[in-house]
């Protein structure tokens, strides 16, 4: 019997051990924006670094810079991208501990892409240069999952894996839960059974769910604002809401606000639900004034999720799906940081 037990823990850790993915710092800039370090190493040694935006929307690999730079940094000139409008170039880059090959855009002013630098793992669109296709035959999967230190932890960075789930990084290193999708097209979406509770109120919901992980708002109906607003008010909870200034709201303090908890559908049609703590939907503005993270989105029938859920929830998208994955963490994982 021991040596059963033996043999079942050797498995056990070799399958958490198993890692073969790409996995570096994810950083969380003062603005909210989620990046990651590249590297260029030049023939005469020279470093290029870059910080890009892991990107899951409309996106192509772009790097915001002049030609002669790309040109200094290593990188060779290619043909002209009309999708993205600007020249393709290029060059070797080192993410994590990986040499690829990449293929990128200058954007010229005129462009909508102008000013980004980032790398593309969002649906494919013609003339795209998407990140998954240089990754090919170099990781094993066309996955990457991000985690963000816990709240209040005064830590920026977290962990961006690309190719492959860390399953060390996952309670019971559970492999995720693939997350059924909207008819949506075009975009990563994920399908609500149309339950969010905050504490035992029920607040209404759309079927549809974004997540937008570059942003730390949650995005409600005008009808689920003022579900959330009654249910401030029957707890007796001092609030400040101001429908005309973006349908602002703030609290005096958070003490008394419960778990918002969002359920969302597996491929498998099981319920999977999302648990978001007072202190990961609300910001300190000055002593006694908490903003509370929701805003009302321009358009109908539609929810968004927050990168605050980064913080105790492990969150991939899968491009041959074009699904949304996600784990609850360990708890270790939901201390650490890069």
């Amino acid at each position: 019997m021991c040596q059963k037990q033996f043999i079942l823990a050797i498995i056990l850790i070799s399958s958490v051990c198993a890692f073969e993915g790409i996995s570096t710092e994810l950083i969380l800039q003062e603005d909210n924006t989620l990046v990651f370090p590249i590297q260029q190493k030049t023939q005469d040694g020279k470093i290029c670094q870059y910080y890009v935006t892991p990107d899951i929307d409309f996106c192509s690999n772009l790097i915001t810079e002049t030609y002669e730079q790309a040109i200094q940094c290593g990188s060779t000139e290619n043909n002209y991208n009309s999708f993205a409008d600007g020249y393709n170039y290029s060059g070797d880059f080192v993410i994590g501990e990986k040499i690829i090959n990449l293929q990128f855009t200058i954007p010229i002013k005129q462009s909508i892409f102008y000013g980004k630098t980032e790398l593309c793992f969002g649906y494919k669109f013609g003339g795209q240069n998407n990140a998954f296709t240089f990754l090919d035959h170099i990781v094993p999967k066309q996955q990457i999952f991000m985690t963000l230190p816990q709240a209040g932890s005064n830590q920026r960075k977290g962990i961006i894996d690309i190719g492959d789930a860390d399953l060390s990084k996952t309670k019971n290193n559970a492999y995720p839960f693939f997350l059924k999708s909207s008819e949506q097209k075009g975009y990563y979406t994920a399908y609500s059974s149309q339950n969010v509770q905050y504490g035992q109120f029920s607040l209404s919901s759309p079927s549809e769910v974004f997540i937008n992980i570059h942003s730390p708002f949650f995005e409600f109906q005008v009808e689920q604002v003022q579900d959330l607003i009654k249910a401030f008010a029957a707890q007796g909870i001092k609030y400040d809401y101001q429908p005309y200034k973006y349908h602002f709201i703030s609290v005096s303090s958070i003490e008394k606000l419960k778990n918002l908890q969002f359920t969302l559908m597996t491929d498998e049609s099981k319920p999977f639900t999302i648990t978001v703590q007072p202190s990961q939907y609300t910001q300190k503005l000055s002593e006694g004034i908490y903003q509370v993270l929701i805003q009302v989105p321009m358009s109908k029938g539609i929810m968004t999720l927050s990168n605050r859920i980064l913080q105790t929830y492990y969150l991939g998208v899968d491009y041959p799906t074009q699904q949304f994955l996600i784990a609850e963490k360990n708890t270790q994982q939901q201390q650490q940081q890069f």
